[in-house]
């Protein structure tokens, strides 16, 4: 049999001088589960009872993992970027004008450089650091202070104690008299019987779960007493600190050498230089004797068909037009083609005409059998995608086509620049006997709604 004091701090055995009021059933402790802190790393872990042995009320202090290892150094970089191509070479500028001969013009600027290649993909993070091992268990907590002792029971009068007496009513208090002369000790009682064995909680651990770092430790009671099932959940530490940077990967090779940058245009002619100072007259001789005159000779003939005939193209200017058309040429389908007279559009004179994607303009112009004919014009892109044919054919009285001479350009190598054209020039193959006329002819081919202006055509004996 146990009793509890009146504060309820311990319990202590019964004795057979224990009043029978202090003597309840046996004291069973009731366990709460109270706070959960988490400590630092590397602390131990701790268990304190802030609460009575029979009300146990545990507190737990669970350290924090400490900080994982450092990471592995990332692999290198990705390589460097190839180089970018240098950019496209521009058309041959025109031919300046033949005269007196003067200082050469300057060169050309260089072309652009092309663009840089893109920079190499930066080198995978490094893995994390392996999670810092779990905090050990800490020590088990004191044991709570022993309760205090009841107060000692009045000593028995020598002999076998009499039978207890019916309780008679309380008297007054009287005055407390003097202590009497401490009596000797009794026998001891027999021993009590020994009382029941009170039940006991029981704690069982069912899971521990690893927290995100940085989180707090808990402990929660998930079923309460007398069988107490405990989870626990302890944080991991904190990730290591990256890997240090990995070393910059290898150059890659240079990427092809861009093609040449673009022509500039041929610079203008010099100035003549001034005229020499004129040498002095020298002596004048004597005047030679008078010769016979000869006789007279036969009357020349002149057998040459190829005499020139000036400029053979009408309208080679593009100064008049029939609605949309040059006057004098003849189009596939009028609405490719326009007159255009914009500032930087037009070589000489008012207008030009304006070809689009997939248009085609002619003229026919009669000419000799077995000449060379000198056939040229001026250009420019209206946009970056934009590419020509010309063509010089001869045609006999059969309409059979002979090609005597044709000039092409790629698109992206005509001139785009506002004001600029490019000059183009060449000398047909002679004409086959039974030639009767010559078409001159342009087809255009560029994306989109681009074009090409065209200016300042000619066709002449050569």
């Amino acid at each position: 049999m146990f009793y509890h004091s009146q504060d309820r701090q311990s319990c202590q055995p019964c004795t057979p001088a224990c009043p029978p009021p202090c003597c309840p059933p046996a004291c069973e402790p009731i366990l709460t589960i109270g706070t959960t802190i988490t400590g630092e790393p590397g602390t131990a872990a701790e268990v304190t009872n802030t609460g009575t042995r029979c009300n146990p009320v545990l507190n737990f202090t669970i350290p924090r993992g400490v900080t994982g290892a450092t990471g592995a150094t990332g692999p290198s970089g990705g390589p460097t970027g190839a180089t970018g191509a240098t950019g496209a070479t521009g058309p041959t500028g025109p031919t300046g004008a033949t005269g007196a001969t003067g200082t050469d013009g300057a060169a050309g600027a260089t072309g652009a450089t092309g663009p840089t290649g893109p920079t190499g993909a930066t080198g995978a993070t490094g893995t994390d650091g392996a999670a810092g091992a779990t905090g050990a268990t800490g020590p088990t907590g004191p044991t709570g202070a022993t309760g205090t002792d009841g107060a000692a029971g009045a000593t028995g009068a020598t002999g076998p104690t009499g039978p207890t007496g019916a309780t008679g009513a309380t008297g007054a208090t009287g005055p407390t008299g003097p202590t009497g002369a401490t009596g000797a000790t009794g026998t001891d009682g027999a021993a009590g019987a020994t009382g029941a064995t009170g039940t006991a909680d029981t704690i069982t651990v069912r899971n521990t779960t690893t927290g995100e770092p940085g989180t707090e430790a808990s402990v929660t009671d998930v079923s309460g007493g007398p069988n107490h099932i405990l989870d626990f959940v302890i944080p991991r530490g904190f990730d290591g600190t990256d890997g240090a940077t990995g070393a910059t990967g290898a150059t890659g090779a240079d990427g092809a050498a861009g093609i040449t940058g673009v022509t500039g245009p041929t610079g203008a002619t010099g100035v003549t230089g001034p005229t020499g100072a004129t040498g002095p007259t020298g002596a004048t001789g004597a005047t030679g004797a008078t010769g016979a005159t000869g006789a007279t000779g036969a009357t020349g003939t002149c057998s040459c068909t190829c005499r020139s005939k000036g400029e053979m193209v009408v309208n080679g200017g593009m100064e008049s037009f029939t609605e949309n058309i040059p006057t004098g040429w003849t189009a596939n389908n009028p609405a490719l083609v326009s007159k255009v007279g914009q500032q930087g559009r037009v070589h000489s004179g008012n207008w030009a005409v304006n070809l689009k994607d997939h248009a085609v303009l002619y003229q026919d112009i009669a000419v000799e059998a077995g000449c060379f004919y000198q056939f040229s014009f001026f250009a420019r892109g209206e946009g970056s995608q934009v590419g020509f044919t010309a063509k010089v054919i001869y045609l006999n009285a059969q309409n059979q086509q002979t090609d005597a001479l044709t000039i092409q350009v790629r698109q992206q190598d005509l001139v785009t620049s506002n004001r600029i054209f490019t000059y183009f020039r060449g000398i047909t193959s002679a004409a086959p006997t039974g030639t009767v006329t010559a078409r001159i002819q342009f087809t255009v081919n560029a994306d989109g709604s681009q074009s090409m202006d065209l200016d300042d055509v000619s066709l002449s004996v050569d």
